[in-house]
């Protein structure tokens, strides 16, 4: 890590959760997805700019230690469920013994889940450059527009950059194991929209 300058900056100054990440992504111990969700797969398209007002940095870290909790409940509740039917298999021995060594680490603050959404990245300038379709005009000013229309390359560019901005979820290999061993898409996407009411 040290010959990357950016990183060692980070391990200075960060909190051990943090540098427990960094430590994770120096040994490619990565993060795996659980979740993922477009914006445009939103009803009525979505609102990007209201979406984004939930992943400014403090509320993004907030809201991932309370996707966390809910995930390491849910999954928790699963395996009390299915200890109750009389079949076990070494697979969930397994699990349990793994379950409980996650759960303490989970419980005292180490961090399992991140949260990922693009904020940055999208242009928001207004000042579109005029779109000329005609290659023999192309050196040739067009006269200004008096309204941004939907014609307009950049501004259709940066309206597919919104629809396609994606919120995802990923968790520490560990874990990610459990997630998908004990969790089904629809119990995964109820503790994602327990935390993010907007992505209904």
């Amino acid at each position: 890590m040290l010959d990357e300058r950016a990183i060692d900056f980070v391990w200075r100054f960060a909190p051990d959760e943090c540098r427990t990440l960094l430590l994770r992504l120096a040994s490619r111990e990565l993060f795996k997805r659980v979740f993922e969700l477009r914006v445009g797969e939103l009803r009525g398209g979505g609102d990007y700019s209201a979406l984004k007002d939930d992943f400014q940095s403090a509320d993004r870290a907030d809201r991932a230690k309370q996707l966390q909790e809910k995930l390491l409940n849910k999954v928790d509740s699963q395996m009390r469920e299915q200890e109750r039917t009389p079949t076990s298999t070494i697979a969930d021995n397994i699990a349990r013994r793994h379950w409980a060594d996650i759960d303490t680490r989970g419980r005292a603050g180490e961090i399992l889940v991140v949260v990922d959404f693009p904020v940055r990245g999208l242009p928001d300038d207004q000042n579109l450059p005029d779109e000329i379709g005609d290659w023999y005009r192309k050196y040739f000013t067009l006269p200004p527009q008096e309204t941004l229309t939907d014609t307009n390359v950049f501004y259709e560019m940066r309206r597919l950059q919104m629809k396609m901005a994606s919120l995802r979820i990923f968790a520490a290999p560990e874990f990610h194991e459990l997630i998908i061993r004990y969790l089904n898409p629809p119990d995964i996407r109820a503790c994602v929209l327990e935390v993010f009411p907007k992505w209904t």
